[in-house]
C-alpha cells in the first residue's frame, strides 16, 4: 500500500504564521444563517470535517510519519 500525499487547500503564509486558502483552490463555499447562527459549508469544510473525524491530532500524525520514514530507512 502506497502513501498518498494530498496537496490540500491551504498555503502557508509568507511570514510563516498560519495558513490561508486561496479562493481559486477553495472549491464550493457558502454561508448560511439560520436562527441567528452562521454556518459555513463547502469543499474545504468537508475536508476539515473528514480530518477531524479521524480523531488524530497533527502532532500524532507527525510522529507516525517520522516513525514510518525511520522504518523505511532501515
Amino acid at each position: 500500500m502506497g502513501l498518498t500525499v494530498n496537496k490540500g487547500f491551504t498555503l502557508r503564509n509568507p511570514n510563516g504564521e498560519g495558513y490561508r486558502i486561496p479562493a481559486e483552490k477553495a472549491g464550493e463555499f457558502r454561508t448560511l444563517a439560520t436562527g441567528g447562527r452562521v454556518a459555513f459549508y463547502g469543499d474545504f469544510i468537508d475536508a476539515l470535517g473528514e480530518w477531524e473525524s479521524l480523531g488524530v491530532s497533527v502532532d500524532e500524525v507527525k510522529l507516525l510519519l517520522r516513525q514510518f520514514v525511520d522504518t523505511k530507512k532501515r
